[in-house]
């Protein structure tokens, strides 16, 4: 099974709960670099920068850099199972990501 997935899903900074169907390729503004979303709740881009989810903050069309929420997260991963994305691998990030809240 793959241990990260492209990061492609509505903004987890509260506009998931006002545009819940704009998914974003999400990128890294320092070098550019795709986005994934590891099993152990860490976000890295393609040049290998990683922290755990809960460090990231995002900007979208709406809004400047923004910590994102629990609810954003989860929202964020029920997107990405909607995709194909393993089940399994579904629930090993979401009890990886609880515990950094």
């Amino acid at each position: 099974m793959q241990t990260k997935y492209r990061f492609k899903t509505p903004c987890p900074s509260k506009c998931h709960i006002t545009r819940p169907t704009k998914v974003i390729e999400w990128t890294h503004s320092h070098c550019g670099g795709h986005m994934y979303v590891r099993a152990d709740a860490h976000l890295e881009c393609s040049d290998g920068h990683s922290h755990r989810m809960i460090d990231w903050k995002f900007k979208c069309s709406d809004h400047d850099y923004k910590a994102a929420s629990a609810q954003g997260y989860i929202y964020a991963l029920f997107v990405l199972a909607q995709t194909g994305t393993p089940q399994d691998w579904i629930r090993e990030t979401n009890a990886n990501l609880l515990k950094q809240f």
